[in-house]
């Protein structure tokens, strides 16, 4: 960090564009006489402040983050450097980096860090005072490096407070945001899961499901119709005067009802989801059949039969069917079902504010997206596999949707830009930007990214491309707000 900016001090690098080799040789020169064993690892803090936010990669235009490296990162310098044509400051920090004032701040910070460390503390009397560098005869004393951080220490507030953290936007001008997003390459967004839906998002509202025509093999065929008979016996045999068996009919309907009369034409995230919550009913009965003391009154033996039967039939189906084979794989992951319930709740809520919206998505693609939140959200308070694959499912299917939506407001944003005369003008000039804030208002897809920022971040944490969806995020508020 010292390094890049001392260069920008001397006016080696171009602005905001950063000459990445002369910050890695000024890093081991500064370091070379204390640790001459790690000179030549300043590839390393180069890319890791990267990740920090400070600066950006691109290679032809595309940024770069953890994703576009193999195991999270580069592993050379050679490995980082073929992979990237231009270093630049992040948007959301370049009117700060090009105050001489904020970076002095920002080095005195770095300063301050390495006194703090016992063993890199000796690396600050060197650097106190760049232009002293090769003259190791006027380097400070430790009682004048001392009394320097003691002057600077709490003088500024770079990190400790969240009030400088909330200044941040505000050095993104619309200008800046503009540019980023007119620049954007849509296919740094990270990818659509395997566990779908596929949607088709275009920039022009609704999203829409993507309509691939299912490839079914015979075997398919006949345990789909086996699937669909035994569901069709099930429903005719429940009796009407159980309380207990007459709960069953409504999630036996909604199976029956996601079970098409044509398996070519039945959408099987929504059979997964009521199949899964079928699993679940039938795990309920068998513990409450096997407890002395159960927290359900177990099913009528035949009718305990007859669901155990359906659901056993419907797991043969789904070995077969690609789909739900793997929506049967997920697991809940590392980050534990506490974490993976908040980003459900948030995923919620942005598909209600969907709903809300109107128009977010065709119906078909709503239906898909809601179906599956909300047969999760009756498994939050069971356990089990089943119940944690609703929610892991869930969440997956509502992150494709949250892409689908950040892709809508990049694509929608650069169809405006591209046919809207002087639209950078519009937003960033004096008298121009009522009109382009007005026109940025009628932009469906922004204005929802734009309202719903708090929940997409949340639904994104964590994950491995959240800084990109971060990136996106702020872009789009620049300008849409």
């Amino acid at each position: 960090m010292i390094a890049a900016v001392d260069l920008a001090d001397r006016g080696k690098l171009e602005s905001d564009l950063l000459h990445s080799e002369l910050i890695v040789r000024q890093f081991a020169e500064y370091v070379e006489p204390i640790f001459p064993e790690r000179a030549a690892s300043g590839w390393q803090p180069l890319w890791f402040l990267s990740n920090d936010g400070l600066w950006t990669f691109y290679k032809k235009g595309k940024p770069l983050d953890r994703v576009s490296f193999e195991n999270g990162m580069p592993r050379t310098k050679k490995k980082l450097f073929e992979r990237i044509d231009i270093q630049a400051i992040t948007p959301t920090y370049k009117t700060l980096w090009e105050s001489p004032e904020a970076r002095k701040e920002l080095r005195d910070e770095m300063l301050l860090m390495l006194g703090s460390d016992a063993e890199c503390h000796a690396l600050v009397a060197p650097l106190l005072d760049p232009a002293r560098f090769h003259s190791p005869e006027q380097w400070p004393n430790e009682a004048e490096v001392d009394a320097y951080l003691e002057a600077i220490r709490g003088q500024y507030n770079l990190f400790g407070s969240q009030q400088v953290v909330e200044l941040a936007p505000e050095a993104l001008t619309r200008a800046n945001a503009c540019d980023a997003l007119a620049a954007f390459d849509v296919d740094a967004l990270p990818a659509a899961t395997p566990v779908g839906p596929e949607l088709v998002a275009t920039g022009t509202a609704p999203i829409t499901l993507e309509r691939t025509p299912a490839n079914v093999s015979a075997i398919q065929r006949e345990l789909y119709f086996l699937v669909r008979e035994k569901c069709s016996v099930f429903l005719k045999v429940l009796p009407s005067t159980s309380n207990r068996a007459a709960q069953l009919r409504r999630p036996v309907n909604r199976f029956a009802a996601a079970l098409q009369p044509e398996p070519e034409k039945a959408q099987c995230h929504i059979i997964w989801s009521h199949g899964n919550t079928l699993r679940r009913l039938n795990d309920a009965d068998i513990r409450a059949r096997s407890s002395a003391n159960p927290d359900i009154v177990p099913l009528p033996e035949d009718i305990g039969e007859l669901l155990s039967d359906l659901v056993e039939q419907f797991n043969v189906y789904a070995l077969h069917e690609p789909l739900l084979r793997t929506l049967d794989n997920a697991r809940i992951g590392p980050t534990g079902r506490a974490e993976l319930i908040e980003r459900f709740e948030a995923g919620r809520k942005i598909l209600e504010a969907a709903e809300r919206a109107s128009n977010i998505w065709e119906p078909q693609a709503a239906e898909v997206l809601s179906t599956a939140t909300i047969t999760a959200e009756r498994a939050l308070e069971t356990s089990g596999l089943n119940a944690d694959q609703a929610i892991a499912n869930s969440v997956e299917m509502q992150r494709n949707g949250a892409r689908a939506i950040l892709l809508s407001a990049v694509m929608e944003f650069k169809n405006w830009f591209k046919k809207t005369k002087g639209a950078r003008k519009s937003l960033a000039e004096g008298a121009f930007k009522e009109a382009g804030a007005e026109a940025i208002r009628q932009l469906k897809f922004v204005q929802f990214v734009n309202g719903a920022a708090r929940l997409l971040r949340e639904l994104w944490k964590g994950h491995d491309s959240s800084s990109i969806v971060e990136k996106v995020i702020e872009w789009i508020r620049n300008v849409g707000t």
